[in-house]
């Protein structure tokens, strides 16, 4: 099994590797993953006899928060960006990805406004950056 390298563009900014506490897994030596945790925040925790229903609620839940957090750097040693939902492409390694630049509304960045201050993130002010994650 060989190694790949994806370039990343997404809008927002770098947080680096550690995460606010109120995003930190409750076993220290658990893998962070934004989607479990932002399901758990709204309610969609996991459960046995899951169906069809809830994978649709859980898509459905995730694509409509404003924010996302995308890891980079390493799978093993991750940092984090944090990004306004939906301007994350990825191209993967050896393959060129054609880009649109779309700047994100105006609310969607007071969305992420909004959630650095809820969980201590320093702000900064988002712009869009390239970045790349190591399998």
């Amino acid at each position: 099994m060989g190694t790949s390298t994806n370039a990343i563009l997404a809008f927002g900014f770098d947080i680096g590797e550690e995460l606010p506490d109120s995003l930190l897994p409750e076993d220290e030596d658990e893998f962070f993953d934004f989607e479990e945790w932002l399901c758990g925040r709204l309610g969609l925790e996991w459960s046995e006899g899951r169906d069809d229903d809830y994978w649709l609620k859980r898509r459905a839940a995730i694509e409509a928060f404003p924010v996302d957090l995308v890891a980079h750097c390493s799978g093993d040693y991750p940092m984090y960006f944090l990004a306004v939902r939906g301007t994350e492409s990825t191209a993967l390694r050896g393959t060129p990805q054609r880009v649109q630049l779309t700047p994100p509304s105006e609310a969607a960045i007071i969305c992420m406004r909004e959630f650095c201050a809820e969980h201590g993130i320093e702000w900064r002010e988002p712009d869009w950056h390239i970045f790349s994650m190591w399998h």
